[in-house]
């Protein structure tokens, strides 16, 4: 591989920055060098960029490099247009090794690997890798600005023990554990190091675009898969998040087009909304920060268990099933297992009790479902009112099991000691926390109101039935 000087200065220039706590003013140089070229054409033209440039600020989080106006831009103005033939993954794009490594994985591993690469998105990693390697390649001056990423991913170990028992760190385990057996099992240690792989992850979870957001105006986003693939485009990756976006992305048959959503003076930032509908969760996971009272954060959860139901009941196993695939769960009967999709709770919990209610609530707090909701015990009057959409009976025993869980696990979010990260990680994790012990405790709180709901009924039930017992003892007496 061939390197020029001017390549190799800029690697050197890189390398230093990666020692040193603030780099912004090194980094803003040679982002504002690479956009002169793009304008230029010399390697990817990009129309329009000449309107912009690249500044590097203090924030919550350290230093931070954003993307600013030259001049007053009116709403709906263009800021940028690059030919969708220049954005990654390329279309044209033929990658032979990645397929030949592929080939040579045994077959009994092949279909863990290929859903592992799908949700990777291994193809667009490994385009990332190469170009950041080949000097030729039309992204290579501008991807070697890039620096490692901020998600949690990249925290390190010690760090991210800190949020131990969180869907966070579970996530984050799960994806790590991920990312090495696509190591393994395609040998990409002999080229790809473990840091050029968490570089390029890093890239795809904080950098790229959905298709679906570059599509033609009016165009159907009907291929489902193709829309939520993610693309890669220069320059528009450094526009930073703020709820109140001022740009936004659109495309024609061969562009990606950058347009001003409102009117925008000299000198102002840049922002995308990157999804007013991320939780915490999400955004820490992706991006490495959270948000203090988040409206969209909500805690995940998904469960699976085994079906504990009386099999000497073919009829009553026929339609359990039946209504569990009608309303909360994927069922796979060979393996005599419930896997559940995945559900969230909000601070907006509803208070009914109603079956989907309580499902959810019982699908969030415990792995072991099957032991506390209605529909799987072996009453025919329940599951006769549940199949015709009736509300069904409540049982308090159930709920305070539920509400028991539900304390441990505030219990535990109170324990955690996030005191031993550093500056803006503490934060971020502080926030992401508070957000999720903030769920836990309204959810606790509507649960007690269900309890007292459901014993209440109880005792009214108790109440009239006494009564009818006793009118047919005085009744059994006249007679």
């Amino acid at each position: 591989m061939s390197v020029s000087a001017g390549a190799l200065l800029l690697l050197l220039m890189l390398a230093t920055m990666a020692e040193v706590p603030c780099h912004a003013g090194t980094r803003v140089e040679l982002l504002n060098s690479c956009m002169r070229k793009m304008v230029e054409g010399v390697r990817v033209k990009v129309s329009c960029l000449d309107r912009l440039h690249v500044e590097g600020y203090d924030c919550e989080g350290g230093c931070e490099v954003g993307l600013f106006c030259d001049e007053d831009v009116e709403e709906g103005a263009e800021l940028a247009r690059m030919e969708k033939c220049k954005t990654m993954p390329f279309p044209s794009h033929q990658q032979e090794e990645l397929q030949r490594r592929f080939r040579s994985v045994p077959q009994e591993h092949a279909a863990r690997m290929g859903e592992v690469s799908k949700r990777l998105h291994l193809p667009l990693l490994w385009e990332l890798f190469k170009a950041r390697r080949l000097a030729q390649h039309p992204l290579y001056e501008y991807l070697l600005t890039v620096p490692k990423g901020l998600n949690f991913l990249n925290w390190p170990e010690e760090e991210r023990a800190a949020l131990e028992g969180t869907n966070l760190a579970l996530s984050a385990r799960s994806e790590l554990s991920d990312m090495k057996l696509v190591c393994q099992e395609l040998s990409l240690g002999e080229e790809m190091t473990w840091d050029d792989m968490m570089w390029c992850r890093s890239v795809v979870l904080e950098r790229c675009f959905l298709q679906g957001l570059v599509k033609p105006a009016g165009a159907v986003l009907g291929r489902e898969e193709e829309d939520l693939l993610p693309c890669f485009l220069p320059v528009m990756d450094l526009i930073n998040h703020d709820a109140l976006a001022s740009c936004k992305l659109s495309g024609d048959e061969s562009h990606v087009i950058l347009r001003a959503s409102k009117k925008m003076a000299k000198g102002e930032q840049l922002f995308f909304n990157y999804g007013s509908s991320k939780s915490n969760e999400e955004l820490m996971f992706a991006y490495g920060f959270a948000l203090e009272d988040n409206p969209a954060d909500k805690l995940e959860h998904s469960a699976a268990s085994r079906f504990s139901c009386v099999e000497s009941d073919p009829d009553m196993f026929k339609r359990k099933m039946s209504l569990l695939k009608d309303h909360i769960l994927t069922v796979i009967p060979e393996e005599n297992r419930i896997l559940t999709k995945t559900f969230y709770i909000s601070m907006d919990i509803p208070t009914g009790i109603s079956m989907d209610n309580i499902s959810n609530i019982a699908i969030l707090l415990s792995d072991e479902v099957a032991s506390f909701l209605p529909p799987f015990t072996c009453d025919p009057e329940d599951l006769a009112e549940i199949e015709k959409g009736q509300p069904i009976r409540i049982y308090p025993e159930m709920l305070e099991e539920l509400k028991e869980m539900q304390e441990v696990k505030l219990e535990k979010l109170d324990k955690l000691d996030l005191s031993k990260l550093p500056g803006s990680r503490a934060i971020f994790a502080s926030n992401y926390v508070q957000g999720l012990i903030e769920i836990v405790a309204a959810c606790i709180q509507r649960l007690q109101k269900l309890i007292d709901g459901a014993l209440n009924q109880d005792e009214k039930r108790d109440e009239k039935e006494g009564r009818g017992a006793e009118r047919m003892e005085r009744e059994g007496e006249e007679t």
